[in-house]
C-alpha cells in the first residue's frame, strides 16, 4: 500500500498541471452537486465552486505558512500554474474569441449605453472606495477601479501601469467578490426586475459586465438566457482592458481632486479651516496632526491658499537614539524632494539645527528605551521655515504618551 501511496503522488506531482485540472474539475462536481441538491439551484454551482476555492487557498497557505495558497503544497503545485499569468491571458482571449462586432447590434441602444455606462461607473466607484481606504495614488486608483470593473480587468491595468502586487491582489479580490454577488443575487431579483426575455439579458449583461457572473447567474435563473447575458458582458470585459488603463486612467487626477473637494466638505472638523490667516508655526502644527491619508488634501488645500508655502511630510520611528540617528538623513531627503529648501549648505544646516531642536522638545519627558513613532511636517516660505513633530512613546506595553516638537526660524531680510 505504502509503495502504491509513491508512485501515485510521483505520477500526480510530476504531472503537475493535468493533477490541477483534476482537482479543479472535482471541485466543481462537487460545487454542482451541492448547488442541485441542497440550494435547488437558487445558488449557482460557480459561486459555490469560487468559495470553496478560495476557502483551500487559505487552508493551504495556513497548513504550509507559504504565499501561494493550495499551490505551496507540491501535490498540488500545477495549480499556481493553471492559475497564474499565461491562463489568465488566455481567459481573456478566449472569453472574447469569435464574438463578433455585429451581435453587439441586437442589444441596440440600450445594450450600448448600459456597456458603456456601467464600464465607467463601475470603474470609478472602486477608484473612490480604494481611495476612502487609503490608496489616493492615480494607479492604486485605477487598479482597483478595473477590478471593480472585472477580475480580469483589475490585472490587466495594473500590470500595464506598474502597480504593485498588494493592489493588484486587491483589485482581483474586488473582481471576485462583485462576481460572486452577481451569481448569488441574479435569481433572486430576477423576477422583480423583468429578466425574462432575451433583450432583457443583453441588457443586464452589459450592466453587470462580470461574465463568469451574469452566466452563472442566467443560468440558475434561465439557461436559455444566459448566451444573451454573456454576449454583451464579454464585449464589457475587452471594453474595461481597453479603457481602464487609458482613458479612464488620465481622469483618475480628476477625480481624486474631486474626492479631495468632497472630504473637505463632508469633514468640517479636521480639513475645512482656512490657512489664510495661519502662521507657518501653526501651519506646521496642524499638518504634523494629520493622517497619511489627508496629507495630499492638506497639501492642495494649502497651495490653493497659500501658494507661496511648500510643505513636506516624513514619519520616523525608534528608540531616541536611533531617531536621533535616523533625523538628519529624513529631513534633508524630505525637504530636498518638496523644495522646502534649497542645496546651499547654510539652508542645510539651518534646517538640521531646527530639526534637532524640535526633536529635543519632543523627547523631553521620555525614556531611552521607549519606541517612538513621529510624524513630521515641514513648512517653508520665503521668509520662514518650521519644522513640527507629532506622535507617540510607548512607555509600557499598551500605555502610550503623547510627544510633540516644534521649532521655526526666520530668514533676515534680504
Amino acid at each position: 500500500m505504502e509503495q502504491l501511496t509513491k508512485i501515485l503522488t510521483s505520477n500526480f506531482t510530476s504531472n503537475a498541471l493535468i493533477t490541477a485540472f483534476v482537482v479543479v474539475g472535482i471541485v466543481c462536481w462537487v460545487a454542482a452537486w451541492i448547488s442541485t441538491h441542497v440550494f435547488r439551484g437558487k445558488i449557482h454551482s460557480s459561486a459555490i465552486a469560487i468559495a470553496a476555492g478560495l476557502l483551500l487557498a487559505w487552508l493551504g497557505g495556513e497548513l504550509t505558512g507559504g504565499k501561494k495558497g493550495l499551490s505551496d503544497i507540491t501535490l498540488f503545485s500545477g495549480i499556481a500554474l493553471m492559475g497564474g499569468g499565461m491562463f489568465r491571458d488566455f481567459a481573456i482571449i478566449a472569453t472574447a474569441f469569435g464574438v463578433k462586432l455585429d451581435e453587439l447590434k441586437k442589444a441596440g441602444l440600450a445594450g450600448a449605453l448600459a456597456l458603456v455606462v456601467s464600464t465607467v461607473l463601475s470603474f470609478y466607484l472602486g477608484a473612490i472606495v480604494a481611495w476612502a481606504f487609503g490608496y489616493t495614488d492615480a494607479v492604486s486608483m485605477a487598479t482597483i477601479g478595473g477590478g471593480a470593473v472585472t477580475f480580469i480587468v483589475g490585472p490587466v491595468t495594473g500590470a500595464a501601469l506598474g502597480a504593485s502586487s498588494d493592489v493588484i491582489a486587491l483589485s482581483i479580490a474586488a473582481g471576485v467578490i462583485k462576481s460572486i454577488a452577481i451569481m448569488i443575487v441574479t435569481p433572486l431579483v430576477a423576477k422583480a426586475a423583468g429578466l425574462n426575455s432575451p433583450a432583457a439579458a443583453i441588457v443586464y449583461g452589459g450592466l453587470m459586465g462580470s461574465t463568469s457572473g451574469v452566466a452563472a447567474g442566467l443560468a440558475a435563473t434561465d439557461p436559455k438566457l444566459v448566451p444573451y447575458g454573456a454576449m454583451t458582458a464579454t464585449f464589457y470585459t475587452g471594453l474595461g482592458c481597453l479603457l481602464a488603463p487609458s482613458a479612464l486612467y488620465l481622469f483618475s487626477p480628476v477625480l481624486l481632486t474631486a474626492c479631495a473637494c468632497c472630504f473637505m466638505q463632508q469633514a468640517p472638523g479636521r480639513l475645512m479651516y482656512s490657512f489664510q490667516r495661519m502662521k507657518p508655526g501653526q501651519i506646521a502644527i496642524q499638518a504634523s496632526l494629520c493622517t497619511q491619508e489627508e496629507e495630499e488634501v492638506f497639501r492642495q488645500k494649502l497651495l490653493g491658499d497659500k501658494p507661496e508655502h511648500r510643505i513636506g511630510f516624513a514619519f520616523i520611528s525608534g528608540t531616541s537614539d536611533e531617531l536621533r540617528n535616523k533625523l538628519q538623513r529624513c529631513v534633508i531627503g524630505c525637504a530636498l524632494k518638496n523644495q522646502i529648501i534649497t542645496r546651499q549648505e547654510s539652508a542645510i544646516f539651518t534646517l538640521c539645527s531646527l530639526s534637532r531642536q524640535a526633536l529635543t522638545h519632543a523627547l523631553t519627558n521620555t525614556i531611552t528605551g521607549d519606541h517612538i513613532r513621529l510624524k513630521i511636517a515641514l513648512v517653508s516660505t520665503s521668509r520662514w521655515l518650521a519644522v513640527a513633530m507629532y506622535g507617540e512613546a510607548q512607555v509600557y506595553q499598551r500605555i502610550t504618551q503623547e510627544i510633540m516638537g516644534l521649532c521655526l526660524h526666520r530668514y533676515p531680510p534680504a
